[in-house]
């Protein structure tokens, strides 16, 4: 390069335009890359702005505004190479950390490393043909703004706060609740690490938000609230930009893996949870007790109840529930149900599938295993029963306080194939809590 006069003046319509253009691919990808309809096209018009500015560059090296221009260029080349090296470098190839394709991946950043290598090697043998300190300086401080700008405007434009509603069962907002969160990034071999954390505290509408900046980061909270259960909430990365739903797992203290279900991935993202009172902690006098109707008749005997007490099928209705598994249409292996009728006064419940979380609301007594207080009919009939785990039955006896949670998955072709039960069943001999604790051995 060679170095101005000192007393040549500043040719300050040059330098603007240049410092103008200089952002062009920054402004395009932060523009493109907030909207998720329009992300997967951020980096290739990024690139696009990007080689416009190279071809102004070089046609424009002549002029001491051109360092404007060269320098971001060479920064972000020799930036971009080296962060593909150390994260190609520092990826798993082999062994059981190590996913599928992820030697083809590491394959893919040392390419593109050495590609921006040449960019930085070419750059730097192309260098503005004259220059002078102010530009320099200018260039300096403009491409460390850009920089900036463009790393923590990316954070911000894709960011999608995870909205938590917090009431109590009856939907009233509860405020002062601690949300501690911490947020992980997943690798392909499904590796996690830690990405940020933190806590928050809900306002006076019960809101707490929960700064994540991609859905494709895992979010696990720890949730408190003085006279209210402890309860964790972990809410998956979607897999896929084109996925519509994120998986959850909610666990209280006691009871890990309590509920689970899926989460729409809607814009805002919202999960509206209604926390549990210290009341409804695990009962001691719960009861589990594990369903196997081959263990309890013999393969040609057909099941026709079910007994509360013993959690025993029999052959005839001696028990407290009637099963009846048959096809609609009379055809093997389609249109199977299962009807399940209460005897001896016994009133059943059927739980609704519906499992997302915004409306916690009305499904506070599944996700908490809270038997309900009214809703209860003679018969219930399910479709599809050979779905494991089975759909949720509530269960009440006619002294109205024993009450049951019973999944039960049915199996046989439904017209003359003897039909196999197996599931398990929760009994409360005194309460509506279900919750049942596993005890260490």
């Amino acid at each position: 390069m060679t170095p101005e006069k000192p007393d040549q003046p500043a040719p300050w319509k040059g330098l603007l335009g240049a410092i103008a253009l200089s952002w062009l691919p920054v402004v395009l990808f932060l523009s493109l890359a907030g909207n998720k309809a329009t992300e997967p096209k951020a980096f290739g018009f990024a690139a696009a702005g990007a080689m416009l500015v190279v071809v102004v560059y070089v046609t424009s090296r002549k002029h001491a505004w051109s360092a404007i221009l060269w320098v971001p260029l060479m920064l972000f080349a020799s930036i971009g190479g080296l962060a593909l090296l150390e994260t190609g470098f520092s990826t798993p190839t082999s062994g059981p950390s190590a996913g599928p394709l992820e030697g083809v991946a590491v394959l893919i950043m040392l390419l593109l490393a050495a590609g921006f290598g040449l960019m930085a090697t070419t750059g730097f043998l192309v260098r503005p043909k004259t220059w002078n300190s102010t530009m320099l300086v200018t260039a300096g401080l403009n491409s460390a703004l850009m920089f900036v700008v463009g790393s923590s405007g990316y954070h911000e434009v894709t960011r999608q706060d995870i909205i938590v509603h917090l009431s109590d069962p009856s939907g009233r907002p509860i405020s002062g609740t601690s949300v501690e969160f911490e947020i992980y990034a997943l690798n392909q071999s499904q590796a996690s690490s830690l990405v940020s954390r933190g806590i928050r505290y809900s306002d006076n509408d019960g809101v707490a938000r929960i700064p994540t900046r991609d859905v494709g980061l895992e979010t696990r909270m720890k949730i408190f609230k003085g006279g209210c259960r402890q309860i964790e909430l972990e809410i998956k990365a979607e897999t896929s930009k084109q996925s519509k739903t994120r998986d959850f797992v909610l666990s209280t203290y006691e009871t890990p893996a309590i509920h689970s279900g899926t989460l729409p991935s809607t814009e805002p993202f919202l999960v509206a949870l209604a926390l549990p009172s210290d009341l409804d902690a695990p009962s001691s006098k719960v009861r589990h007790v594990s369903l196997y109707s081959k263990h309890d008749l013999s393969q040609t005997v057909r099941p026709k109840s079910l007994d509360l007490e013993t959690g025993k099928f029999a052959a005839d209705l001696s028990g407290d529930l009637e099963l009846e598994y048959f096809s609609a249409t009379r055809t093997r292996f389609r249109d199977q149900q299962l009807r399940i009728r209460g005897l001896n006064g016994v009133e059943l419940f059927l739980a609704s599938h519906n499992e997302c979380l915004p409306t916690a609301h009305t499904l506070y007594e599944q996700l908490y295993r809270v038997a309900p207080q009214s809703g209860y009919r003679q018969e219930v009939i399910i479709s599809n029963p050979g779905n494991s785990p089975g759909p949720v039955v509530y269960i009440r006896a006619s002294d109205g306080k024993l009450h049951g949670r019973l999944c039960l998955e049915a199996l046989g072709d439904g017209v003359d194939e003897t039909p196999r039960y197996n599931g398990t069943l929760e009994i409360n001999p005194s309460g509506r809590n279900l919750e049942w604790v596993k005890k260490n051995d």
